[in-house]
């Protein structure tokens, strides 16, 4: 396993973001993490990226907890910035560099890796922003930011990618440009959404948490569309009224939206 987290809780500000989530993700696994907003999800990746500690539980990577003492190991907090990274659902909080060829170089100079322009460039090509390399990340669009921020964290060719909502504001065009491309790369991912239509693309087995911030499942994608009354416990479907001219009736629809 490359990641494990045993009976991980935690609060924000007094309120309950995740209550006893048990959770193992093998190397090469592509995990897609459900669950209405609130449900805890952003803090969970957060939390698997290191960011801060649970308050009751334990976080471990590749075998090693996750806590001050091991990101204060100098050893293992380089590795580990490199191996595990995770692009934010809001690409303006990752952007703060005055040109994308900056943005993009930045993370290998900071870990003192080989040819830092090189690797920025050869990511710009493959994500298609090698056109933007003088331009400040400010001026570019939502769509054009997400790929900035994603070269900027697949430059440091990581072993897990987390992802949170990256398809929130994405076009109909960069969602599937997204989709394809995350299909093509050779690492763990655990992506968090709540767009249950998308998530066969996004990998093949769910994690979903409710409401109350626990898991409700931990299992294969395939037909869980089909599971409704699992659905509604994790707002994960809504049900509204149709009118058909002088009939009405109402039946249950995925949450097919970021």
């Amino acid at each position: 396993m490359l990641i494990r987290t045993e009976s991980v809780s935690h609060d924000h500000d007094g309120c309950p973001a995740l209550r006893g989530v048990d959770l193992v993700v093998a190397r090469g696994e592509r995990v897609v993490l459900l669950g209405s907003n609130g449900s805890g999800k952003s803090t969970l990746l957060k939390l698997l990226d290191g960011l801060f500690e649970p308050d009751r539980g334990a976080v471990f990577y590749d075998g090693r907890r996750l806590d001050r003492a091991a990101l204060g190991d100098r050893d293992f907090h380089r590795r580990f910035r490199r191996e595990v990274v995770l692009l934010f659902q809001e690409p303006e909080a990752m952007l703060f560099h005055p040109s994308v060829a900056e943005e993009l170089s930045f993370g290998p100079r900071q870990l003192e890796l080989d040819d830092p322009e090189d690797r920025a460039r050869q990511w710009a090509e493959r994500t298609g922003v090698a056109h933007l390399w003088s331009r400040p990340p400010t001026d570019l669009s939502r769509g054009e930011k997400q790929r900035v921020a994603l070269a900027a964290v697949l430059v440091l060719e990581p072993r897990v990618l987390l992802l949170d909502e990256p398809t929130a504001a994405l076009d109909p065009r960069s969602t599937g440009w997204l989709v394809d491309f995350l299909q093509d790369l050779p690492v763990t991912t655990v992506t968090a959404t709540h767009n249950l239509s998308l998530a066969p693309e996004l990998g093949d087995r769910a994690v979903i948490l409710g409401e109350d911030h626990t898991v409700l499942l931990d299992g294969a994608i395939a037909g869980l569309q089909e599971d409704l009354d699992l659905l509604r416990r994790a707002n994960l479907v809504h049900r509204h009224r149709h009118r058909h001219g002088p009939h009405e009736h109402s039946h249950d629809h995925v949450h097919d939206w970021d």
